[in-house]
């Protein structure tokens, strides 16, 4: 059973946010229940925002929504001005659960396909976003004693304005996880390029390529008709390989092709996705999908043809958009990818930091008990006997 449950009806309602009067009020609604003045009101938030987070756009979480929460368990957390205009907005489920531990909270929601959580706040409204979420939620449900907001990048101002309202107001706040993933950015210069060996290495399995498939061409394709084009190869390429048999595949559950198809072919009218292929004799061996946006770039799946395993073609066709990348001079390029010693990690030697956030909810008996039930949680984890070989 998953461990999300839906909010009762009852308690979709709005209210004003405690702080500076007009700062903005906080209403808890169902996606499927907006109307066509909500959803150009949240269009418009996305065009106003400064948030570097391309999974936060309206343009993709409503495919997201549609086939990625059968049960219509998530809700958004909308926080809008006096005059209407939205501020800011969270997609969060309830849980009563946190890892192991039983405690009900309120979740930042993400599928299994998005790698931020960053939530859509419009530009110089970060503060009064959180003041007016994380008060009206205070008063929302008594039982509730946290919200919890995963994948939220250290450098984006985001998150700085999460940690100024907590140290403002006094409220506990934790990091449940600390991680890093690759990224490319011009700052890192030539970056892995410098490395010799690893660039002969690289060569050496394009010529080898060349030689046992034909003439090698790398191409990056934005274009919507040419998006169409490539999403039944790519899907079809993926599945094809190891992710197919492991079923993870974004054709191998019907929602996450669905959500696939729509997100990639919406950002694609916007300007904010492309394929980069790799051909070999005429052949596609390799494609790999990212999303755009102006601050930064996202790497979202690569796939490539088995067959030709033994020349490595997704090594060369990342290898092709390093280059490209470098070249372009275009926005960082999150990897979406983890830091475990894969070709990416690699190619692109910086690191962008990420954390999982805890934030207690409530006045201080529910705060006393958050802090309690972090420490207790602390204290299992370090006496947790260790699994030896």
């Amino acid at each position: 059973m998953s461990a999300y449950t839906p909010i009762r009806r009852e308690m979709e309602a709005a209210w004003p946010a405690d702080g500076a009067a007009g700062e903005g009020k906080l209403a808890l609604r169902r996606w499927t229940d907006l109307d066509e003045a909500d959803h150009a009101r949240w269009d418009e938030l996305g065009q106003q925002t400064a948030v570097a987070n391309v999974f936060c756009q309206p343009w993709m979480v409503r495919p997201a929504l549609a086939h990625c929460d059968p049960r219509q368990q998530v809700t958004l957390a909308i926080v809008s001005a006096e005059d209407g205009a939205w501020q800011g907005v969270l997609p969060m489920a309830s849980s009563w659960s946190h890892g192991r531990a039983p405690m009900p909270n309120w979740q930042g929601w993400l599928h299994a396909n998005q790698f931020v959580g960053t939530p859509l706040i419009r530009r110089g409204c970060e503060h009064a976003f959180w003041r007016a979420l994380l008060d009206g939620l205070d008063r929302f449900d008594s039982h509730r004693i946290a919200l919890c907001i995963p994948c939220i990048p250290r450098d984006d101002p985001v998150a700085r304005a999460l940690g100024d309202i907590c140290d403002e107001q006094r409220r506990p706040l934790r990091h449940d996880r600390e991680w890093s993933r690759p990224y490319f950015g011009r700052d890192a210069g030539d970056g892995a390029r410098s490395d010799a060996r690893l660039r002969r290495r690289i060569a050496g399995l394009e010529r080898k390529l060349e030689r046992e498939w034909g003439k090698v061409s790398f191409a990056i394709s934005s274009d919507p008709a040419a998006i169409d084009d490539l999403v039944d190869p790519f899907l079809a390429l993926e599945r094809g390989g190891w992710k197919g048999r492991a079923g993870s595949a974004l054709a191998c559950q019907k929602q996450t092709d669905a959500f696939f198809r729509s997100a990639a072919r919406a950002a694609a009218r916007r300007d904010r996705f492309a394929f980069a292929t790799l051909r070999a004799g005429g052949q596609v061996l390799a494609i790999s999908s990212f999303f755009r946006g102006p601050a930064w770039q996202h790497g979202f799946k690569m796939a490539y043809d088995e067959r030709a395993a033994a020349c490595a073609p997704g090594v060369v066709l990342l290898d092709r958009l390093t280059r490209d990348l470098h070249d372009s001079g275009g926005a960082p390029m999150d990897s979406c990818a983890s830091d475990c010693g894969n070709p990416v990690s690699r190619l692109w030697p910086l690191r962008r930091e990420f954390v999982d956030c805890c934030v207690a909810l409530g006045g201080p008996g529910r705060r006393a008990l958050f802090e309690t039930m972090a420490w207790a949680e602390q204290v299992f984890h370090a006496v947790k006997p260790r699994k030896t070989a």
